[in-house]
């Protein structure tokens, strides 16, 4: 989590209680709902998610009483965000969960 690029496109494992989306309302003008979704790691620690896997129907995203090991790889993202005429340039790692080993 402290030096995300020397992890960049690695495959990694890494424990934590799993999932948090938040859903907020698109830019004005837009019609629908943007989910943001974090991994939550095993002290707290969250980072941006992008999930891949395919989880059971029956299982829980988010445990906060159960550690899991999450399997992905993590990916740096550069690019424009935000709403037209408040566009800005960014870079964060995410991510990128392909499995869950429990």
């Amino acid at each position: 989590m402290e030096n995300p690029d020397a992890f960049r496109d690695r495959l990694v494992r890494m424990r934590g209680h799993g999932l948090i989306a938040a859903t907020l309302p698109l830019c004005q003008g837009y019609v629908g709902l943007d989910r943001r979704t974090n991994f939550v790691g095993a002290v707290g620690d969250k980072i941006v998610a992008d999930v891949r896997w395919q989880p059971p129907s029956d299982a829980r995203m988010y445990d906060p009483d159960n550690l899991r090991t999450f399997e992905g790889y993590i990916r740096i993202f550069r690019g424009e965000i935000g709403c037209p005429g408040k566009v800005t340039f960014e870079t964060f790692p995410y991510f990128e969960i392909v499995n869950v080993v429990e």
